[in-house]
């Protein structure tokens, strides 16, 4: 493989495979889709990877639902490697129901503080989700996450 300009992401490829990955998931199966946002009471638990600069986070949390807008919840992460490891307390915003957005897409915006080693990091995300079952969503969220990460990747499953 070719050698990369400094500051040039070595994940830009794989950037590019997701996102052909998603276009083709996004291009079927829409006649199943699941209901979005959540209930007051209902929660949702996320897992997947934060894009950005090597070694990539992996990440998992929940999310449970206090309003019909309006979420709170935790992420924690670890870097690949091991050698980072981060906790996220968030509270998000679903535009949903002021938007009229399709019940099968949640789009929200949220903010939240990050500890990461021996700091405190304010953070803003914008993200949405896409269920294409009752339980089952994919989510993307740009922003937010670890100091490294400038976007999160994974799967969303509603858990009650």
């Amino acid at each position: 493989m070719p050698r990369m300009r400094s500051g040039t992401s070595i994940a830009m490829p794989r950037l590019l495979i997701i996102a052909a990955l998603l276009a083709s998931v996004f291009a079927t199966g829409r006649a199943v889709a699941g209901e979005a946002p959540l209930s007051p009471g209902r929660a949702q638990a996320n897992v997947g990877i934060g894009l950005g600069r090597a070694p990539l986070p992996i990440y998992a949390g929940a999310d449970v639902a206090v309003h019909r807008d309006v979420t709170v919840g935790g992420t924690a992460f670890v870097s690949t490697s091991g050698a980072s490891f981060g906790l996220l307390g968030r509270a998000d915003y679903h535009w949903n129901r002021l938007f009229d957005v399709p019940r099968e897409f949640d789009i929200y915006l949220g903010g939240g503080v990050l500890f990461e080693g021996t700091g405190l990091y304010p953070r803003l995300h914008l993200g949405g989700r896409w269920f294409w079952t009752e339980r089952l969503g994919l989510n993307l969220e740009l922003g937010g996450a670890l100091r490294d990460a400038r976007a999160l990747l994974g799967l969303t499953v509603k858990i009650n």
